[in-house]
């Protein structure tokens, strides 16, 4: 019976232990995530649930402009987006972080948007997700606001969308 108990306690620890690396290692975390999404073999249905730990990590990949094809997508949104920047959809990634941080009544899932596209803020008129002017945009704009608000308590900036100084919104 002492065997059981301690076999028991062992697993819960490994599995409690394997539940905090992704905020102790978020290096790892998201190495792996853009590896997959890079080699285009991340087969999920849903983003990952990367926290404001991840940023710092995931914010150095926003300029990425590798095109990928396979990558978890919002499955009540009848648009396909076809190929995507990794950049965009990394950007997508942090934006995901922020809503699910505050709450939005936007989320479906993990999803922080109908997809990881782009629309004009005025006449609201979809952009190509994979536009050349739009993204450079996009990730200084993450950049931006990454930049400014890294050392404060996550708290203070999770309700700052970093596309309000942009004419882009997500779609």
């Amino acid at each position: 019976m002492k065997k059981i108990i301690f076999l028991f306690v062992a697993i819960v620890s490994l599995m409690a232990c394997s539940q905090n690396d992704s905020d102790e290692q978020p290096e790892k975390m998201v190495k792996w995530y853009i590896e997959l999404l890079k080699s285009n073999q991340y087969n999920a249905m849903e983003l990952p649930a990367f926290n404001h730990s991840h940023i710092s990590e995931l914010i150095k990949y926003v300029d990425a402009e590798q095109k990928i094809k396979d990558f978890p997508a919002n499955p009540i949104s009848s648009m396909y987006v076809g190929e995507i920047r990794l950049g965009l959809y990394v950007a997508w990634t942090i934006e995901s972080i922020r809503k699910v941080a505050i709450g939005s009544d936007d989320l479906i899932g993990r999803f922080p948007s109908l997809v990881p596209g782009l629309k004009e803020r005025n006449p609201h008129e979809f952009i190509t997700v994979s536009d050349a002017t739009s993204h450079p945009i996009v990730a200084q704009a993450y950049r931006d606001w990454w930049e400014v608000n890294k050392s404060k308590p996550f708290d203070e900036y999770k309700t700052i969308d970093p596309l309000i100084i942009t004419p882009y919104q997500w779609h």
